[in-house]
């Protein structure tokens, strides 16, 4: 019985730091958001579950959670993490600095779509999970913009899409 508890008392440890390992482009980003907080005219917001946050601000704001609301809501169920990064009140040198080091990290992303909104550069990054429809780890870079949008988790690529589209 002491060596079941002996092991028990040993695994509990190792079993609370198990968890849904991050991909390296996600590792990669956290980090180099905690460095971008020291940039002058830099705004960093790591928020929560996405679904919880909309639902958050609907009631704040008085409104009745409508259809849209709901299919928001249910798209972003299994998004962890929202985080959106804005440095376009940095410096020049600032700005190129965050943006070298935002490059070196997508160079080892998986490239979903590129486009141009009128005249503005899009690039959207995310990990397929092959066999399914699910997009992990969607990430959105507006480079004119100094502006990163960041939904860590999973959405379907039907989601996904609808919102592009929108």
């Amino acid at each position: 019985m002491k060596r079941i508890l002996l092991f028990l008392s040993l695994l509990l440890p190792m079993a609370a730091c198990v968890g849904t390992p991050k991909s390296e482009v996600n590792q990669a980003l956290s980090k180099a958001f905690s460095e971008f907080r020291q940039y002058k005219g830099a705004k960093v917001m790591e928020l929560g579950n996405a679904a919880n946050l909309i639902k958050g601000f609907a009631s704040l704001a008085g409104e009745q959670i409508d259809d849209d609301t709901k299919k928001a809501m249910d798209a972003l169920k299994d998004v962890d993490e929202l985080s959106v990064v804005t440095f376009e009140g940095c410096s020049d040198e600032d700005k190129k600095a965050i943006t070298d080091k935002l490059d070196i990290i997508f160079e080892k992303a998986e490239v979903l779509m590129e486009a141009n909104d009128d005249g503005e550069a899009v690039r959207i990054f995310g990990t397929s999970k092959e066999g399914t429809n699910l997009v992990n780890d969607v990430i959105v870079y507006i480079p004119t913009s100094c502006t990163v949008v960041c939904l860590f988790g999973s959405i379907s690529l039907e989601d996904l899409t609808q919102m592009i589209n929108v």
